[in-house]
């Protein structure tokens, strides 16, 4: 899970964007649920949520499950599925805009 903490000037943004994913994320700003991404653009409304002064922005991301059954190294079907997998990067690998 991410958290950050974003103080600002203004609050004319419309979006937030979190640029390369690679997961699954649920993000809250100030408490406000703005929804989950699994595919596509992770890109979020934040009007409404946002606000001149301190923000509080979370990111929950959770892993593909390639990366999880790679991990579990005494179950054999798991172990037969990605054994020819690498584990992949993972979380947010990008830069994360407010537009």
């Amino acid at each position: 899970m991410y958290h950050n903490s974003l103080n600002l000037e203004k609050d004319d943004y419309s979006c937030l964007d979190l640029g390369d994913v690679q997961g699954v994320t649920e993000v809250s700003l100030n408490g406000k649920d703005l929804g989950v991404r699994w595919y596509g653009a992770y890109v979020f409304d934040v009007r409404g949520a946002l606000k001149k002064g301190e923000n509080r922005l979370t990111v929950k991301l959770t892993t593909i499950c390639g990366n999880y059954l790679k991990t579990q190294s005494d179950h054999k079907l798991a172990q037969h599925w990605t054994a020819s997998q690498d584990f992949r990067p993972m979380g947010l690998l990008g830069t994360v805009r407010l537009g």
